[in-house]
């Protein structure tokens, strides 16, 4: 795969867009899951596809089994519901997943390959095994509770041979949570520096370090009517990319998913998530987490049936993300290949020669020209600059000009800043 370097002002160009008219404003990106079982499972996706061309892609976008490198821990389990036993959390800097059964916890690459892991006994932390599990990502620390208590511990490093041969660093000791009910997921908020918990009542609950209740309080998302929720709540996380005057929180029941503004009105739609409460991809969620990473949609073209180009991304829309990553694979070699840049999708889609164009032509950025190697793939560094707002949806496809003069063209990708 070939690398292209961008041009010396590209950073410049991509922050200019953000702060510009070309901003969006829309909000939200995808989400993983733990899905509850023998084995446990690990799924990212987004809301269900709706609208005249069902974007977005998905709703399923990666779903994997925790590799167990045949190390120390087993492969992760979960008891069947109603256990709410085990999570996830992502690590946004790292681009690395941590999933957990309770008591065995792992780091992963996102397609499954483990690269960390320890093992909590009882009374390690706590007495029993945990609940719930989220990650900050500015502190690198990883939060857990018990249902009754929470707590910080900082991750062992990752270690060459064997995993496992150092256990976690507790830096926050075990505090009570000012609930009724038992929490059963836990996540760290970077623009409130709180905690967030929801419960088997169906309540959600704001936290400070130290365990007093934040100034959000207590309020029952299960009974607000919005969506319809049972009370016990397996899973929570914070839309990072939300930008309002309020925080905007996901959770789920382990079959629906809500998206909401605190303290409960349904979240204003989104190019990644069109509807506030849909569906999960999948049954029996054991846990939330939010992630970053840009949005397939749409599907490209080639004007001579050949195979069609994809596009791709490395790393999570983070402000900043200076090794962000624009990717194209399958394209003709020989080909011309420009990645183009808009505000907008556009939907139906006009075409080039029978070719869809997934963005909005007006105002249109040509970030960069590259000529296709043999391999068909190219790299383009893509690095989200410092000061970029929080929040600002772009759209990117590739266009490539074949060596006989037909075209082709990728699908389209979803990105919106986040913390």
């Amino acid at each position: 795969m070939v690398r292209l370097q961008p041009s010396p002002a590209l950073a410049g160009l991509l922050a200019l867009v953000c702060v510009g008219p070309l901003g969006s404003g829309a909000l939200a990106q995808s989400l993983y899951a733990a899905k509850g079982g023998v084995p446990l499972e690990v799924i990212e996706f987004t809301g269900s596809p709706q609208g005249a061309c069902g974007w977005p892609g998905g709703p399923v976008i990666l779903q994997w089994i925790p590799n167990s490198n045949g190390d120390c821990a087993v492969i992760l389990t979960t008891p069947p519901p109603p256990s709410f036993v085990g999570d996830i959390a992502v690590n946004r800097l790292s681009n690395r997943v941590w999933a957990t059964d309770g008591t065995d916890f792992g780091e992963y690459h996102t397609n499954g390959k483990r690269v960390n892991a320890f093992t909590l006994s009882p009374n390690q932390i706590f007495p029993g095994p945990v609940t719930g599990m989220g990650f900050d990502s500015g502190g690198t620390l990883i939060w857990l509770t018990d249902g009754v208590q929470a707590a910080a511990i900082a991750p062992p490093p990752s270690p060459a041979a064997p995993a496992c041969a150092n256990p976690p660093t507790v830096v926050v000791a075990p505090f009570n949570l000012p609930i009724a009910g038992t929490a059963t997921d836990i996540e760290w908020d970077p623009a409130t520096g709180a905690l967030w918990v929801c419960d088997t009542t169906g309540w959600v609950t704001q936290v400070q370090i130290g365990g007093a209740l934040g100034p959000y309080g207590s309020f029952d998302v299960a009974g607000s009517g919005s969506c319809t929720l049972s009370p016990g709540l397996t899973g929570l996380a914070v839309d990072l990319t939300s930008a309002g005057p309020v925080p905007t929180l996901f959770v789920t029941d382990g079959q629906t998913i809500y998206r909401f503004d605190v303290p409960g009105t349904p979240a204003a739609p989104s190019f990644s998530m069109p509807a506030a409460c849909f569906p999960a991809p999948v049954p029996n969620l054991v846990g939330l987490g939010f992630s970053a990473h840009a949005i397939p949609y749409g599907t490209g073209n080639d004007n001579e049936g050949l195979p069609v180009p994809s596009i791709g991304s490395t790393g999570h829309t983070t402000v900043p993300n200076f090794v962000f990553l624009t990717i194209l694979k399958g394209a003709a070699p020989g080909g011309t290949a420009v990645l183009v840049l808009s505000s907008g999708a556009a939907c139906p889609a006009p075409t080039i020669l029978g070719n869809p164009v997934l963005i909005s032509t007006a105002p249109l950025l040509f970030l960069a020209t590259g000529t296709v190697p043999a391999v068909g793939s190219l790299t383009l560094p893509t690095p989200i600059p410092p000061g970029v707002p929080i929040g600002v949806t772009l759209y990117e496809q590739w266009w490539v000009l074949k060596p006989d003069g037909w075209i082709q063209t990728s699908g389209g990708l979803s990105l919106t800043t986040s913390r």
